[in-house]
């Protein structure tokens, strides 16, 4: 069963399962702008770096 899901979609990149686990907080705050739904983390596409 995989822990974390991908979807790339139109408007934003989804995953699946990646917040609500210890030290979520600290990883989000270096990814930068994004919205969260139940269990769910949207990414737009224009704020996704590699860094």
């Amino acid at each position: 069963m995989p822990i974390v899901g991908f979807l790339p979609r139109k408007a934003a990149n989804v995953l699946y399962g990646a917040i609500g686990f210890e030290g979520a907080e600290v990883l989000l705050a270096k990814l930068g702008k994004y919205t969260t739904g139940k269990g769910c983390l949207y990414i737009r596409l224009r704020t996704w770096t590699w860094t």
